[in-house]
């Protein structure tokens, strides 16, 4: 699943990145899409990628043996996290602030100019998805787990060893 697969009349439309989170979080090892691949295509038109989604596409990695994968994936993470801009988000939180969106856009105008004068100052929308210090925790250390099995099945140790 990528972005440009949703097409009609000859152009594409953006795809929910809620929905882009879930299918990421439903991958199953070979597929035809890298795992790093769809990683990607979420930082690059959203920005962040659910907890739940990151771990569901390292275990993918796992699976395939796919240890450049599952290496470059945590290291964009620790990457960003060091860089005081994280991309992992809580599923729940993307999920809570979709049925708020849902609910603005169906109430009509009064409640989406609410909560556009709410959100200019959190955006982007990092700031109000972001996980808990324990959460991040917690993901990194169970994506760390699946790196260095990765990395240990293809005799790659080495490689995990240098994200520590």
């Amino acid at each position: 699943a990528s972005q440009d697969e949703w097409q009609w009349g000859g152009s594409s439309d953006r795809m929910d990145p809620m929905l882009l989170d879930l299918g990421m979080q439903c991958v199953v090892a070979n597929s035809s899409t890298t795992p790093m691949r769809l990683f990607q295509d979420s930082l690059d038109t959203e920005g962040f990628v659910s907890a739940e989604a990151f771990l569901n596409l390292m275990r993918v990695c796992e699976v395939e043996g796919n240890w450049q994968d599952a290496s470059a994936m945590f290291s964009d993470v620790l990457k960003s996290i060091r860089a005081n801009a994280p991309v992992l988000v809580s599923f729940d939180a993307m999920l809570a602030q979709h049925g708020r969106h849902s609910a603005s856009t169906t109430d009509g105008d009064t409640n989406s100019n609410s909560n556009n004068a709410n959100n200019s100052s959190t955006s982007p929308a990092q700031r109000t998805l972001r996980l808990s210090r324990q959460q991040e925790l917690d993901t990194l250390t169970q994506g760390l787990a699946i790196l260095m099995r990765t990395c240990a099945s293809k005799y790659k140790s080495g490689v995990a060893m240098l994200m520590l």
